[in-house]
């Protein structure tokens, strides 16, 4: 599960991460997904934050910086299509 949302300045909501990464885990395991994400794009300096639950082996591929558990700091990525899914897709690959 991939879903996006935008945001004026995600950095001012991070006590809410833990609640949205805890609803990502729990609606991960439930369908039996290897991750579930949640792509937060701030609009005014064109950054994102991505949120991720999965398994330990898919979260030690990602090579963004972590700025506190299951949130990734994605500097310069604002596009689902062009940039997060074929990272995603490497990701996958480098678990193979």
């Amino acid at each position: 599960m991939l879903l996006r949302d935008e945001a004026r300045s995600p950095g001012q909501t991070g006590d809410r991460w833990e609640a949205r990464n805890e609803r990502l885990e729990h609606y991960r395991a439930n369908h039996d997904y290897l991750f579930s994400a949640l792509l937060v794009t701030d609009v005014m300096v064109q950054n994102s934050l991505l949120l991720v639950a999965g398994v330990p082996a898919f979260l030690k591929t990602i090579c963004y910086p972590e700025r506190e558990p299951g949130v990734f700091e994605l500097n310069g990525v604002v596009s689902r299509k062009k940039q997060l899914l074929p990272f995603l897709t490497d990701c996958l690959a480098l678990m193979s």
